[in-house]
């Protein structure tokens, strides 16, 4: 966990109390970290909004964008439906489920400012498939990579028209982020290696165009199943 959330939290309880005290009923904990996160994800604390992803150039340029797209980091896209956003919390450490939340939003806050909103509204294309029923975009994405760095990497190649999956229809990219190790990149010796595109496309055959969407899932399911079976079941 890491300490700039522990502090975030610490100020955003403060200003709270100092700014709502006369609205909050303190012995409500649910209403009140309730009320402080639509403060949080309102844009209402970007005076007090510390990430290392944010500088004085550009802070509130980004976090003015990134407000834009807080829903991607809510089950369903939902804010009411913060409280069901982090797997594997108990609902009475709300301390921690606003730390991670606010360790998701971070994260899109890093995403806009490398990719900027090409790469979120790529994003937001997740919000009409099966992942959408998991859990938020953001929390299950990262669950389901490697790490955060070559998540956001191919986040951002894959939301550029011009970048190296531009053979790829947008279904297609959502199903590769599907099945992203042996697909989208491979681990070997602990590090983690973008498997080159030339390579994925030889592998599926055919022309990418000639695929309807369920055909191409069944490939890409094969080379993930492939891949598991090869480094983790032999």
């Amino acid at each position: 966990m890491k300490k700039i959330y522990i502090e975030q939290l610490k100020n955003f309880k403060d200003a709270m109390i100092i700014n709502h005290l006369a609205e909050l009923d303190l012995d409500n904990s649910l209403e009140f970290y309730n009320s402080m996160l639509k403060e949080i994800f309102n844009g209402s604390f970007n005076d007090i909004f510390i990430s290392d992803n944010l500088d004085d150039d550009n802070k509130y340029e980004i976090l003015d964008l990134v407000q834009q797209y807080s829903s991607l980091c809510f089950y369903l896209g939902e804010f009411d439906n913060w409280t069901d956003s982090i797997e594997g919390v108990s609902l009475s450490d709300l301390d921690l489920i606003t730390i991670k939340l606010l360790d998701n939003y971070d994260f899109l806050i890093k995403i806009a400012k490398d990719g900027g909103e090409t790469a979120l509204k790529f994003l937001t294309l997740f919000q009409g498939t099966d992942l959408f029923q998991k859990g938020s975009i953001i929390a299950v994405l990262r669950n389901m990579f490697y790490n955060d760095d070559i998540l956001e990497d191919i986040i951002i190649d894959m939301a550029n028209v011009d970048g190296t999956y531009k053979d790829f229809s947008d279904k297609q990219k959502l199903v590769l982020c599907n099945y992203p190790e042996g697909v989208l990149y491979e681990i070997k010796s602990n590090n983690v290696n973008k498997i080159d595109v030339n390579k994925l496309i030889n592998r599926i055959g055919d022309d990418l165009k000639d695929f309807d969407i369920t055909d191409f899932k069944e490939v890409i399911e094969d080379i993930y199943t492939k891949y598991q079976e090869e480094h983790y079941y032999k």
